[in-house]
């Protein structure tokens, strides 16, 4: 297992960074190569451990794979996927256990191939969240589900039929994976309550290239709107067709009308807004000034908010934009992290390190997933001042943290430890750090270029 080792040289973050591809965008995209016999090209790919996962799965299941390298093995960030001769219907178990966007192969499998087998999914230990809300969804439209173990076995007698989902929850992935099943569908399928985040519209639009017919619908009904809903016929006639619906469908309507087949295409990855948040906290926390390259307000206007109210001063600059703060103490915060467009969860553990040396009292609620505080005992050993009860973290700041011997637990964890480290006082060593090449490229070197002091080892 890799260790990181941060040493506190007292010195701002200063510098550029260039901001990847969204690691949550590419990873259900990739998935979504299984419903077309065409290739595939997608620029702006992340070099990371769960892209080369997927990778794997798609090998396994007879695609051809290429993450391409230039002459020096740098990536260069461009992923060419062909799934025209998908031989094996079998998501390996190995595999899946680490990769919990294993689980958005089972649309797309099944809506093309009509057959699957899978695991249940693994990825970070944040939670429980459960996949029975795919798993209804898709028996829904037809697929008849079995549970072997820790095995799904799905399949479907002809085609996916179109039907009208309603999620009790707003869930990216459920939502993700009902699009991609609903793609070669029979039918209208109409989502209501739909994840409505950047990295789902970046999958829509890469099946829009691709050929699938998808349409998203805010609060205000118009006669596009009506069409699919009458087509469909699940409008009742009661009332006129726009006050009916407007009074019947949850906010987040997403409708999708099958289509028989979908072709390849080229597609650029959205940046990753995490990727960006996490290092807007990092240039806060050293009272640095970081410019984010690759990145608009507009892609991260849900962290900046938040990031401003704590004391950043966020610039629009020529190629992206520029992180620093004002003179003071970085002030303290109230946050509830939500569905988009508020505060990501993926970015709360980063947050909670940047209020430990914060002025004043914050209070972060967790209302996405229930085991996501595991940091914060972490956090602790270094002189933090933290308390949690059930979902809400209250975090007491302090003039300063000390290093220590850490643990991390998880992806976005690893990243607050790394932070929190930047400001340790002597040196501070996170153990079972390989997390963090989970999400995030070559941290440390893009740390360092800009005055950190951070090193690997084995």
């Amino acid at each position: 297992m890799y260790k990181i080792l941060v040493r506190n040289n007292h010195k701002p973050l200063v510098g550029k960074i260039k901001v990847n591809g969204s690691k949550n965008a590419i990873l259900p995209i990739a998935a979504a190569s299984l419903l077309s016999s065409s290739a595939v090209t997608l620029h702006n790919v992340p070099d990371l451990i769960d892209v080369h996962l997927m990778s794997e799965l798609l090998k396994n299941l007879g695609a051809k794979v290429n993450f391409m390298y230039n002459k020096d093995y740098k990536a260069n960030h461009t992923l060419e996927i062909n799934c025209s001769n998908i031989n094996n219907h079998v998501i390996p178990n190995k595999t899946a256990n680490k990769l919990r966007a294993s689980f958005l192969m089972l649309g797309p499998m099944l809506s093309r191939f009509g057959k699957a087998r899978t695991a249940f999914p693994g990825g970070c230990n944040i939670g429980k969240r459960p996949v029975d809300m795919h798993i209804k969804a898709l028996e829904k439209m037809g697929a008849k589900i079995e549970i072997d173990g820790c095995n799904i076995i799905a399949t479907v007698k002809g085609k996916l039929q179109g039907r009208e989902i309603t999620f009790e929850k707003i869930s990216v992935g459920a939502t993700e994976n009902i699009i991609m099943a609903a793609t070669l569908a029979e039918g209208i399928t109409i989502i209501n309550n739909a994840a409505t985040e950047p990295e789902v519209l970046d999958l829509i639009e890469f099946l829009k290239k691709m050929g699938a017919d998808i349409n998203i619908h805010d609060n205000k009904i118009n006669l596009f709107d009506v069409i699919p809903v009458y087509e469909a016929g699940i409008y009742d006639g009661s009332q006129c067709c726009a006050t009916w619906m407007t009074k019947n469908f949850a906010k987040g309507l997403i409708t999708i009308k099958g289509v028989e087949t979908l072709n390849g295409c080229v597609h650029k990855i959205i940046p990753d807004r995490i990727e960006a948040g996490t290092y807007a906290l990092a240039a806060i926390i050293t009272g640095g000034k970081l410019m984010l390259e690759g990145i608009n307000l507009s892609d991260i206007r849900c962290i900046a908010n938040e990031l401003e109210a704590i004391g950043a001063v966020v610039e629009l600059y020529g190629k992206g934009i520029a992180i620093s703060k004002k003179n003071g103490s970085i002030k303290s915060a109230n946050i509830i992290t939500d569905s988009y467009p508020n505060f990501p969860s993926d970015m709360q553990p980063q947050l909670m390190s940047a209020m430990c040396v914060a002025d004043g009292v914050s209070v972060i609620e967790e209302s996405i997933f229930e085991s996501r505080f595991a940091h914060s005992g972490e956090l602790r050993k270094l002189g933090a001042n933290i308390s949690i009860k059930k979902s809400k973290a209250v975090i007491n700041g302090v003039k300063s943290l000390s290093g220590a011997n850490l643990y991390a637990t998880d992806l976005r964890s690893t990243a607050a430890l790394v932070l929190a480290s930047l400001v340790a006082s002597g040196e501070t060593t996170i153990n079972n750090s390989h997390h963090l090449w989970r999400g995030y490229e070559a941290m440390h070197e893009k740390l360092n270029s800009c005055g950190a002091d951070i090193s690997i080892s084995s």
